[in-house]
């Protein structure tokens, strides 16, 4: 392709020639404001949409984590009483041995006069 003919292939259009297709490739210049306009409407949206899934995406995630945390302090709640309830358990439990072992000092003492 010479000089001069890429030169005509590649140049304005005429006034009057404005909504006819570019000879070039059948479509609109890229040159054109409505190629543009569209470029811009489609990454306004590209970038609108992403931006609106992040943001549904960090909320659901912040609520999820909330609620874990809820559940695992309800749950620490819970294991706190029952090892509360636990210990006071093994504390009567441990004072029964005590009693238990005094007990059988005094039968041993009693039967065999032992010590």
């Amino acid at each position: 392709m010479t000089h001069e003919a890429w030169e005509l292939r590649h140049t304005a259009r005429d006034p009057e020639d404005i909504l006819s297709p570019a000879t070039n490739n059948g479509g609109m210049d890229l040159s054109d404001p409505q190629a543009w306009t569209m470029i811009g409407i489609f990454t306004t949206a590209m970038l609108g949409g992403m931006t609106l899934m992040t943001t549904q995406f960090n909320r659901v995630l912040r609520a999820e984590i909330g609620g874990l945390r809820t559940e695992m302090g309800a749950g620490f709640e819970i294991v706190n009483v029952r090892l509360d309830s636990l210990d006071s358990r093994l504390t009567r439990v441990e004072g029964k041995v005590d009693d238990l072992d005094t007990e059988l000092t005094n039968l041993a003492t009693r039967f065999w006069r032992s010590q």
